[in-house]
């Protein structure tokens, strides 16, 4: 019940604060106003002193609302003030209420009938301002002196329609203070409808906390700051970290890591929506845990309350490393050739045929490459040793490329790279520095091995298919076979015309 009763000051201190702001500027129209209306009336200390205090009053109720809304904001120390600040606004709407009372019977004394008229409107409003004063305590206070000089107003006038008005007052006036009781009341049943709420949620929480106990999954939660909060032991382990360390932590931090991981979706995309406040779903990333990587796959949520503020996220993770390592394996066998780890022929293609497709924006070229008298090293040496001639050949070409190129093995001991943005020169170059990188020789267990290779060269045009570039470069390769080897030769259109004739 304290829990329940320090909810519903909060509440109605969150309410009145806003509400005060409001009535400032009402209250301080209405004593200009007033003031310009009296103003030919001769000016005493008796109306002039109530109306030049209230200001300072409204003032200090701006000051108390600023004060309270920060703490709020700070989020430390709003329960234990809450009492303190009820009883400041219980002083204050008590002085205003006086103040106007004061003013209103003073000016009621001074006044002509059109004057009294507005008097009268006034008193309606300034009775009707405690309607919106919560909590109870403090409309009260209000509504009680601002109603018994209503009804000091009308007796000392004695007139007929003020006897009459006295009656409606009578009527009016209990309406304004039911009304009050009224919302209060219905405050009263919200917040303890909410409380209930929080400890179904807190029953709530301690089953998903036994859930994640068996789980492989982790809750996380965080706070309108994105800094983790309520880490559970299940996320601390997971963390290679002590739950007070997390604590207080921003989630930023354990998701930006300083590496590259290849192969995965980088953490931007959830940084993003974190940041955006907005929820998303099994995002797998990459983050450093005791100085290793690991995957997690992170659900979240964002939280806001009533007023639609922005209180933090929640959400589940779980660790999905093993899973991630297994796919990027599978992704990667499909992808690359087992023996020498350079692209295979499938993905060779993939690039080949988007490279094509950019011919009319930029060349490329294929450079075909054939090991040369790598059949009589399997026969001689066995196949261990060729598997082995393979890879060093392929590291030897590796090292030769571009950033950017793309070494493949085709299968066998046949090699190609893909240029992409190539000029004849730049295929020679580089077809050049090939054969003489690879050009040495390699000694594998205990044997000393000539390598040497061929090179075909062709350049992409646009229209032209894959197929056809690549069998342009096998058309050079077969050409400098045929000059001698270890030498490299550009295709030329003039070859495709003797390869029709001789088809011819």
């Amino acid at each position: 019940m304290d829990d329940v009763a320090e909810r519903l000051r909060i509440e109605q201190l969150d309410i009145l604060t806003r509400l005060m702001q409001v009535m400032t500027l009402c209250g301080l129209n209405t004593i200009v106003f007033l003031y310009w209306v009296f103003s030919s009336t001769q000016s005493v200390v008796s109306w002039l002193l109530p109306m030049s205090i209230m200001p300072f009053v409204y003032g200090i109720f701006l000051y108390l609302g600023y004060s309270w809304r920060r703490k709020r904001r700070l989020g430390v120390g709003a329960a234990e003030a809450s009492r303190s600040f009820v009883r400041y606004h219980i002083g204050l709407v008590l002085v205003l209420g006086i103040l106007w009372t004061a003013l209103l019977v003073e000016l009621n004394a001074i006044s002509n009938s059109d004057q009294r008229s507005i008097l009268y409107a006034t008193t309606i409003g300034v009775i009707s301002t405690a309607a919106v004063f919560l909590p109870v305590s403090v409309a009260v206070t209000f509504w009680t002196p601002v109603t018994i000089g209503s009804i000091m107003i009308l007796l000392l006038n004695g007139r007929a329609i003020d006897l009459q008005i006295f009656g409606l007052l009578l009527g009016y006036s209990p309406l304004v203070l039911f009304t009050t009781l009224f919302i209060n009341r219905t405050l009263v049943r919200r917040v303890r409808h909410e409380a209930r709420l929080q400890d179904q949620a807190d029953v709530i929480g301690l089953l998903l906390r036994d859930f994640e106990a068996d789980s492989s999954h982790w809750l996380w939660e965080t706070d309108g700051d994105l800094r983790l909060k309520n880490v559970s032991p299940r996320f601390a382990d997971i963390a290679q970290m002590p739950a007070h360390a997390l604590t207080n932590r921003s989630i930023l931090d354990l998701l930006r890591v300083r590496t590259l991981l290849a192969g995965v979706a980088v953490p931007g995309p959830v940084i993003q929506q974190l940041q955006a406040r907005t929820a998303f779903a099994n995002l797998v990333v990459p983050v450093d845990i005791g100085g290793q990587p690991r995957w997690w796959s992170l659900t979240g949520r964002p939280m806001f309350d009533r007023l639609e503020h922005f209180t933090g996220f929640r959400g589940v993770g779980a660790d999905v490393t093993e899973a991630t390592q297994d796919a990027r394996r599978t992704a990667h066998l499909a992808s690359y050739d087992s023996l020498t780890e350079l692209a295979n022929r499938a993905l060779f293609q993939r690039a080949l045929a988007e490279a094509c497709t950019q011919a009319n924006e930029s060349r490329s070229a294929v450079l075909y490459l054939d090991l040369d008298g790598f059949k009589q090293v399997n026969d001689t040496l066995g196949h261990a040793t060729g598997d082995a001639l393979l890879f060093a050949v392929a590291q030897r070409i590796r090292n030769c490329v571009r950033e950017g190129d793309m070494a493949a093995r085709l299968g066998g001991d046949e090699f190609a790279i893909l240029m992409m943005g190539a000029t004849e020169q730049a295929a020679a170059l580089l077809a050049q520095r090939v054969l003489d990188g690879v050009g040495h020789p390699v000694y594998l267990e205990g044997h000393k091995v000539e390598v040497s290779v061929s090179i075909g060269i062709a350049l992409s045009n646009p229209g032209q298919s894959p197929d056809t570039l690549l069998g342009n470069a096998d058309q050079a390769l077969y050409q400098a076979k045929a000059n001698g080897r270890g030498i490299y030769r550009l295709f030329a259109r003039s070859q495709a015309c003797e390869q029709h004739e001789d088809l011819g």
